[in-house]
């Protein structure tokens, strides 16, 4: 009779044990994760917004791995990615001259190419509101978005129309290169910026040690793309606006 009590409290002690480790969670976590963005470029004339922007967005890949602490209502990101982020510009331009007249249309894209740090520093949403932790979790967070470039491509498609009296002529132009990173071109990308990231994580708990998680970002660009180059005139800057919504799996150490 005491050995079979004995043997009771063993085991009820066992299962108070297991459950108390399977609630305390590891703060540390990695994840990977990929997805795709939408990249604008704003342009600024001796610091002031210019309202002539001739650039719209496009798409872009993205993928990074991520290390998480999380202890209690604070978190801390730190992702290392790749980064495609560009723009395109519409070409639109009718001149005339007497009887002749021509016209400029087409598209010019630009793409650059990143690997980039970001630690994003990060509150955990249920954790303020007094919730009990769940399965779902949502956490908001804002941190610094280092970029080093690794180059990038540029790419024209014109057609030029060319009329005058008993006579028209069509040309197209296509052409694409290679955009070089430190040149002092200001065609070219500059091999460092800096900009700032706020990001949302919605994250759903598979088991005690895998989760999936939807991630949409907002990368403010900071500092200049291109090169400013020998130029005596204003100062004009690019700068990065990017939409990213990434997707992928995070693992419990």
């Amino acid at each position: 009779m005491k050995n079979t009590l004995t043997f009771k409290l063993a085991i009820a002690g066992l299962l108070l044990l297991t459950a108390g480790i399977a609630q305390a969670q590891s703060p540390h976590s990695i994840s990977i994760g990929f997805g795709a963005n939408f990249s604008d470029i704003a342009v600024t004339i001796d610091g002031e917004s210019s309202e002539d922007n001739p650039f719209s967005s496009r798409s872009g890949l993205q993928f990074d791995f991520a290390y998480r602490y999380r202890k209690n209502a604070f978190a801390l990101d730190v992702f290392l990615g790749y980064s495609q982020q560009g723009a395109e510009q519409k070409v639109s331009e009718f001149a005339t001259n007497g009887t002749f007249s021509e016209r400029v249309e087409g598209t010019a894209r630009v793409r650059y190419n990143y690997v980039y740090l970001s630690p994003v520093f990060g509150v955990n949403l249920e954790a303020l509101s007094g919730s009990q932790p769940g399965k779902f979790h949502a956490r908001l967070g804002l941190g610094p978005w280092i970029g080093i470039g690794v180059g990038g491509t540029s790419k024209i498609d014109l057609t030029i129309t060319e009329t005058g009296p008993g006579f028209t002529s069509v040309t197209r132009i296509q052409d694409s290169g290679e955009i070089e990173v430190g040149s002092d071109n200001p065609g070219q990308m500059n091999g460092l910026i800096f900009g700032a990231q706020l990001a949302l994580r919605l994250e759903l708990d598979l088991s005690d040690r895998v989760s999936i998680y939807i991630d949409p970002r907002y990368l403010f660009g900071l500092s200049d793309i291109t090169p400013d180059g020998s130029s005596s005139g204003p100062n004009v800057n690019l700068l990065h606006r990017t939409a990213t919504v990434t997707g992928g799996v995070g693992i419990r150490l």
